[in-house]
């Protein structure tokens, strides 16, 4: 057997790279399952990140229309008052005939009402809107009468037109449909 050594070389050389071989594929098997696990982590961990700054976003946003639509009706109402105060302090400076007075603070007074009684109804649906995402809303069924909403929002809305602008209302008459 003379060429014995050089078999036992080369059966070496072969037994120690497949040795090698089987580490370095056990190692790499052993560390991918902690590697993909790492990795998971990691992508959940930044989705709910991603998901926590798209709800304080969304929350930012529903808070700035609340925050408008509080500003707009109470500077509404703000803006009522001070045309009433007005009317009443220039028909008793001018001593101009105060008849047609008390018929104008009325419809301003009304109209105040109006704007009150919206921002009262914006409030109680932004709590509606609170109570759906804790999950605590209860759903009811209102009949409600479309003639009469098309009315009351040419009311509310009427007094904001500029003077010459008519406003015409074409609905149904109040009972006419109700829904």
């Amino acid at each position: 057997w003379p060429h014995l050594p050089e078999i036992l070389k080369k059966l070496h050389l072969w037994l120690s790279c497949w040795l090698t071989f089987s580490v370095v594929s056990l190692l790499v098997r052993l560390a991918m399952p902690k590697d993909t696990t790492d990795t998971r982590a990691r992508y959940e961990a930044e989705m709910r990140q991603r998901e926590a700054e798209a709800a304080a976003k969304a929350q930012a946003t529903i808070s700035a229309h609340v925050y408008h639509e509080i500003r707009n009706v109470v500077g509404s109402v703000l803006a009522l008052a001070e045309r009433a105060s007005e009317a009443v302090e220039l028909a008793l400076e001018s001593g101009e005939s105060i008849e047609n007075l008390p018929a104008e603070v009325r419809f301003l007074t009304e109209h105040q009402r109006l704007v009150c009684g919206h921002a009262v109804n914006t409030l109680n649906d932004m709590l509606d809107v609170s109570r759906m995402e804790n999950g605590t809303f209860q759903p009811t069924a209102v009949a409600m009468d479309l003639g009469e909403l098309c009315l009351h929002a040419a009311r509310l809305q009427g007094p904001r037109l500029k003077k010459d602008v008519q406003l015409r209302v074409d609905c149904p008459p109040q009972g006419g449909l109700v829904v």
